[in-house]
């Protein structure tokens, strides 16, 4: 799997605890303000900017995150690919991944967090419908409900949001987990991986 350029060198701590890793593409945005809000409760931020023709690169580094470019767009798995890969070099005690636009509260990183610092889990899926704190569309929940059902029933691994892309993993989900995506979402791969792999699955609620 190409990695692309890594843009900084200060991520390269082999003591580093916790990392987040932020797939992106086009989103200068937002990006800037992800990498800092995360930073407040990570060791090192990991970007993997997926292609991007804007200064998507550019503003994450600012922001003080380790920057990994792919030469073009390959898609979410292989962002993550990358990202775990580089991961694996720095073996950190934990991973959170969070999408690059915005719509998580890094805040509730230590949320996610505790379930596999505790050593309870190895995959820690933040929910969307666990409570109420959520605002999405009702249509858009109706879409992501049935293709939770459809991801549960294939998987034989229930979760209520199989779609959601903020998760923390352990060092032993972060080592084993490779993605080959093709014809569905890296989200629902995880669900499979999870199951096939005998990874522990935990939820926690998370607003959006």
């Amino acid at each position: 799997m190409p990695k692309g350029e890594v843009k900084s060198e200060q991520g390269d701590d082999p003591q580093t605890n916790i990392l987040a890793i932020i797939p992106a593409h086009n989103e200068e945005r937002f990006i800037g303000s992800v990498v800092l809000s995360a930073r407040a409760h990570v060791d090192r931020v990991i970007v993997i900017d997926d292609g991007s023709t804007d200064a998507t690169a550019e503003l994450a580094e600012a922001a003080g995150a380790i920057v990994i470019q792919h030469p073009h767009n390959m898609g979410k798995a292989a962002a993550l690919n990358t990202g775990f890969e580089q991961a694996r070099q720095m073996k950190p005690q934990a991973v959170v991944v969070l999408d690059a636009d915005g719509q998580h509260h890094a805040s509730e990183i230590p949320v996610l967090m505790k379930h596999v610092l505790d050593g309870e889990a190895d995959m820690v899926v933040g929910s969307r419908f666990l409570d109420s704190k959520t605002s999405i569309p009702y249509v858009r929940s109706l879409g992501l409900r049935g293709i939770t059902m459809l991801s549960n029933l294939g998987s034989g691994h229930p979760l209520s949001d199989s779609q959601t892309g903020f998760r923390a993993f352990s060092r032993e989900a972060i080592d084993r987990m490779v993605f080959h995506t093709d014809g569905f979402s890296v989200e629902s791969e995880m669900q499979f991986l999870a199951r096939a792999l005998g990874l522990r699955t935990a939820e926690v609620p998370i607003s959006c």
